[in-house]
């Protein structure tokens, strides 16, 4: 067969590959996106959500571990085992003790129990199971799409997946060194399919190496 078609029907394999995944699985490319970016600001938007969570006026001394640790027990006299201390990152900040297999959600995927404590006074402000607040839901589906176990694996190969999706873009994009320039050229003037055009493989291109770290570290 000759080079010119093999790189024709090779390079229409790849468009068609971009294309249908993009079709297919190209909105859950951007809600992972989408949740991955209030993931960061979980816990302003925590705080935000439940001002109780904020220190009002800190002040004096940070009470001890083993006075916190107490108050959690005297909190759940009826929870056995091991407590796990959060301190917090600003002054203001609660600290938290995680309860990793509270009886209520015993068989769920993840789901410990988050208490938080004034740290000046020792007092018990909140009682949160992981998955009932908006902040830990967020971030269950960005890790496991809020499927448990099969999530986590489905996000994975979501992960290959947008390799694949990026990958082909970048070579469907390359046309050797003389067009790497045009690659960057807008043509405003020339229709909205084509203007629509070059703005998506430019956007793409700026994109790409974020877009190949995120699909091998994510």
């Amino acid at each position: 067969m000759h080079t010119g078609i093999k790189y024709l029907l090779l390079r229409s394999t790849w468009l068609k590959i971009h294309l249908y995944l993009a079709l297919t699985v190209g909105f859950l490319f951007a809600l992972l996106g989408l949740t991955g970016s209030l993931c960061i600001y979980r816990e302003a938007l925590d705080t935000f959500l439940n001002p109780q969570l904020v220190v009002a006026e800190p002040q004096g001394k940070v009470q001890s571990l083993d006075s916190i640790i107490a108050a959690v027990k005297n909190a759940h006299p009826n929870r056995h085992g091991s407590w796990t201390l959060e301190m917090p990152l600003t002054a203001d900040g609660m600290i938290t003790a995680w309860y990793d297999k509270p009886q209520e959600t015993f068989f769920d995927f993840h789901a410990p129990l988050m208490v938080s404590i004034n740290p000046y006074t020792a007092e018990v402000v909140a009682n949160r199971f992981w998955g009932n607040t908006l902040t830990t839901w967020i971030l269950d589906f960005h890790t496991q799409l809020r499927l448990d176990g099969m999530g986590w694996n489905s996000v994975g190969v979501l992960g290959v997946l947008l390799l694949v999706s990026v990958s082909s873009g970048l070579y469907l994009w390359w046309s050797g060194l003389k067009g790497v320039f045009l690659a960057f050229r807008i043509r405003i003037n020339a229709g909205q399919r084509l203007m629509t055009f070059d703005l998506h493989r430019l956007i793409g291109l700026l994109c790409a190496p974020v877009l190949l770290l995120l699909a091998f570290t994510g």
